[in-house]
């Protein structure tokens, strides 16, 4: 069975069975779409009372039908009243003659390319805004009476300064120039530049009585460090990662608590000298050995230059070489030789703890080698090997004759030579 697609009416097919609800249903349908008539909202058919309104359209107004058209044609309205009524050509032509207002009236102005004009009637073009603008925009530089304190130098701009000013940083800066921030509040910062030296530029803030109430003061005046060098005092702080570049400078110098200068640094083509508090350099870096000091007892620092001579005991943690080379700090046989003057000494840290050194193959074997501390007796042992110890056997019990050991001890060896 199929459908209309536009009433739904059932069209049977040739092995639809077809009964009379079937029909009723269809005949219904049609029977309601053929009284349904439009409205403003609903699509439908036309009355004959619409029709006849629409026959009796004429050039009159008429209400409920077209609007009103004259001999030729064109579109009649009455004066508009209402805020949607259509505007006739007599208000157009009144509005094309209404001039704009400074009191907030609507209308129609004249341009103009002046940047002086006062007329309240004309607008500017964007020629003469732009002319405004760079006029505007070009600083003024404003010289200073001779002798006026800086103190009430508070109107934001640049000055040219001269002489005698009460307040200047320095005398340096006569004849400079000043720059003062403040955007009409209670807080002021001003700059000051020497005319010919960057040495001498400085900078102060604050919220003085001439800007604000309740009055505060004015700061000191700090100099700004610049690469022409300055004099300045108070800490210089980095940040982490960053450091202070001292260029080719000879010397740095610091003060004391009693405010004495103290030289920390000093620079001197290769050599360079790090001091103490009591004036003894705590390092030299240079062709001669490196040096350390500990309070007043100079001591070298150990470096790949060679040729140095390092006493004492030192205690080392892990370190990790690629190669390390031992040469004979001894002299003659070894059985001659005692105390820690031999190349090499392997020392255990008590009277009954074993004096050993590791030898280890990465993941492929690892012993210690050393004294034992029961045995004074050379043995091989631990790591790969597990918990056991072996002895190395010497002349002291291994012996090689034709005849036995005299005296025999518990472990010797006797490799007969007699056959």
């Amino acid at each position: 069975m199929q459908l209309t697609p536009n009433l739904n009416l059932k069209k049977p097919e040739g092995t639809d069975v077809v009964d009379i609800a079937d029909l009723n249903e269809n005949t219904d349908k049609l029977d309601t779409e053929v009284a349904k008539l439009a409205s403003t909202t609903t699509p439908g058919r036309m009355s004959a009372a619409d029709k006849t309104k629409l026959d009796n359209a004429t050039n009159a107004a008429t209400a409920s039908t077209l609007v009103q058209r004259d001999a030729s044609g064109r579109f009649k309205a009455a004066a508009p009243a209402a805020a949607d009524d259509v505007a006739r050509r007599q208000e157009v032509t009144d509005h094309a003659d209404l001039k704009a207002t400074t009191g907030g009236g609507y209308g129609h102005t004249t341009l103009v390319d002046s940047t002086s004009s006062v007329a309240t009637d004309k607008a500017a073009t964007a020629n003469a805004v732009k002319q405004a603008f760079d006029q505007a925009s070009r600083v003024a530089v404003n010289i200073l009476p001779i002798g006026m304190n800086l103190d009430d130098v508070i109107a934001p701009g640049f000055y040219r300064l001269q002489t005698s000013h009460s307040n200047n940083p320095h005398i340096a800066c006569e004849y400079g120039n000043m720059l003062v921030v403040r955007g009409g509040s209670d807080t002021i910062t001003q700059l000051v530049f020497a005319y010919s030296d960057p040495t001498y530029t400085y900078i102060r803030c604050g919220n003085p009585p001439q800007v604000s109430t309740p009055t505060g003061l004015y700061s000191a005046w700090a100099p700004l460090v610049t690469s022409k060098g300055t004099t300045f005092i108070g800490n210089v702080e980095m940040s982490p990662g960053t450091g202070l570049y001292l260029g080719n400078m000879v010397g740095l110098v610091g003060k004391t608590t009693n405010g004495s200068n103290t030289l920390l640094a000093h620079v001197n083509d290769q050599n360079v000298s790090i001091f103490g508090g009591i004036g003894i350099p705590s390092g030299i870096h240079s062709s001669a050995v490196p040096t350390w000091y500990n309070g007043a007892v100079m001591r070298n620092l150990i470096h790949d230059g060679g040729g140095q001579t390092i006493n004492g005991i030192t205690t080392f943690g892990n370190i990790t070489v690629n190669g390390l080379g031992l040469f004979a700090g001894a002299s003659g046989e070894m059985e001659a030789v005692s105390g820690q003057t031999v190349t090499l000494e392997v020392r255990s840290n008590s009277t009954t703890s074993d004096a050993f050194m590791s030898f280890h193959i990465p993941n492929n074997f690892a012993c210690h080698f050393g004294l034992d501390a029961n045995t004074q007796r050379l043995q091989i042992g631990g790591w790969s090997m597990g918990t056991n110890s072996y002895k190395i056997w010497d002349q002291r019990g291994l012996f090689v004759s034709t005849t036995p050991h005299a005296n025999p001890q518990v472990g010797d060896i006797w490799i007969d030579t007699s056959t």
